[in-house]
């Protein structure tokens, strides 16, 4: 493959002065990178992520005409002392909200709800990605409100946003394009394993994202009906038994909230928020978009001095998605993921041809 600044100097010009103004300063920098190095270097230490947020009222709600914008201030202060790559677009429904009840929710969207309450507190649904804030009048008449809403959402609900970007680590075993693991139920009852068998592939289910395989397998040593034991293996460390997760015994409902939390912990996801997994999973989808990129850029760096219309055809389709991820305003990444994910197999594929 030709040079990658000769071969793509026009096409990163037009990429960056009509989609992604904001790349102009990575792409002119003069240290020596190649293209790709550079827009591996911008989504590794630049790039600025948009969530947004809808706010509405879950009840009847007050007359708050400068609320959002009073949020949205204090959210864009709060975030440049908290984690500056991240910005939050808040959508106000305030008004709407008031006369649209009962609603179905568009999917994936992150909401927050204000509610009327005797106390104030925040809480996060364990189904969707939203969050709820109790107020009180006194709350209102103190102009704590706005405080409460940031709260709610740099703390609690985007708490694993901010967590998984500001640790960017995860096993490493998860950094590739297909990753699989073995969840082995051992049980000495089949209709109990089934009932724990389900529960925990419901729990995982992550399409795209992992391949989680549960199996039954009867344990005799067992002298109690209601016990099991669980161990999770990536099937790519088979053979390495650090990777391995410790037998776990389940006998009852909380044992089973024990089993899930150690497997978070294996695969290196956010704990919190504990009750709801999917508000983990839309930060996962992001974080891996843009790690498999990225890994997709080392292996291109990897092959350039290998000529091909498909190879040049791939890299052309990493400045598009690096473009995409700078002006996506959707709350849901998936299909950006599965952009990234596509480009790293076809890579991958092209390599093993030609090795």
């Amino acid at each position: 493959m030709a040079s990658v600044d000769q071969k793509y100097t026009s096409y990163l010009f037009v990429l960056v002065a009509f989609i992604v103004p904001v790349l102009i300063n990575i792409f002119n920098g003069s240290n020596g990178l190649t293209d790709l190095e550079k827009v591996a270097y911008y989504l590794e230490n630049e790039l600025i992520i948009t969530i947004p947020i809808v706010l509405r009222f879950g009840d009847e709600g007050f007359n708050f005409p400068d609320l959002a914008k009073a949020v949205q201030i204090q959210l864009d202060e709060e975030l440049n002392n908290t984690y500056t790559r991240l910005k939050i677009d808040l959508i106000d429904e305030l008004e709407y909200s008031k006369t649209a009840k009962n609603e179905t929710p568009i999917a994936d969207q992150y909401t927050v709800e204000l509610i009327h309450s005797e106390e104030d507190f925040i809480g996060i649904d364990s189904e969707e990605s939203k969050c709820y804030i109790f107020y009180t009048l006194d709350a209102v008449h103190s102009n704590d409100l706005p405080y409460y809403i940031v709260q709610g959402i740099v703390h609690h609900l985007l708490l694993p946003e901010i967590w998984t970007f500001k640790q960017n680590k995860v096993p490493k075993k998860l950094i590739q394009s297909n990753s699989s693991y073995d969840i082995l139920i051992m049980a000495n009852s089949q209709e109990d394993g089934e009932v724990i068998e389900k529960e925990l592939n419901g729990y995982f289910k992550a399409d795209g994202l992992w391949d989680i395989n549960i199996s039954l397998e009867n344990d005799t040593s067992s002298n109690r009906s209601n016990e099991f034991k669980v161990v999770l293996q990536s099937n790519s460390d088979k053979e390495d038994s650090s990777n391995k997760l410790a037998y776990l015994s389940i006998e009852d409902e909380n044992s089973l909230s024990s089993v899930k939390k150690e497997i978070i912990k294996y695969l290196g996801i956010s704990e919190h928020p504990s009750n709801n997994f999917k508000i983990k999973l839309q930060t996962l989808y992001r974080f891996f978009a843009i790690k498999l990129l990225g890994l997709s850029i080392e292996k291109l760096t990897n092959l350039e001095n290998t000529t091909s219309p498909h190879l040049d055809k791939v890299v052309h389709s990493v400045f598009d998605l690096a473009a995409e991820f700078e002006t996506s305003k959707s709350a849901s990444w998936v299909p950006l993921f599965t952009k990234s994910k596509r480009i790293l197999q076809q890579i991958e594929s092209f390599d093993n041809q030609t090795t």
